[in-house]
């Protein structure tokens, strides 16, 4: 997944990442760009806990959000979900997935439940493409 890559929805280009290592290859960091209308930009950094078995995911964006994932493979997808309680105070998950995992193309898909995961709502899919230069 490290490299440069274009960011489709529904077929329609909408923005563009770069996914590289960092600190001595201990840290994946993601840097990307949804277009306008608005431009939303964000960062996510992934790390393994070894004591613990899972990928850590930590995401912060450009409308000062912060959130922080737990995630392990489940087959051949990465998941990775947040726990937490909403302003009215009512439990909620985040899930992210990234599946379809190949050297130039993966899909990523960003879902929530609001039933203590009986169900999922999906808000994103979006098709990752490899940039050839």
């Amino acid at each position: 997944m490290i490299g440069k890559w274009d960011l489709f929805s529904a077929g329609s280009l909408m923005g563009k990442s770069t996914i590289d290592t960092i600190l001595e290859n201990h840290v994946v960091e993601e840097n990307f760009v949804e277009f306008p209308p608005e431009p939303f930009l964000g960062r996510n950094w992934i790390t393994y806990d070894a004591e613990i078995n899972k990928w850590n995911m930590t995401m912060v964006d450009n409308q000062g959000n912060h959130s922080f994932f737990i995630g392990s493979w489940k087959e051949d997808k990465m998941v990775f979900e947040r726990f937490f309680k909403n302003k009215k105070g009512e439990d909620r998950i985040q899930r992210l997935t990234y599946y379809n995992i190949n050297a130039n193309a993966f899909d990523w898909a960003f879902d929530a439940s609001f039933d203590n995961g009986q169900s999922w709502k999906t808000y994103y899919n979006v098709h990752y493409a490899r940039k050839l230069k």
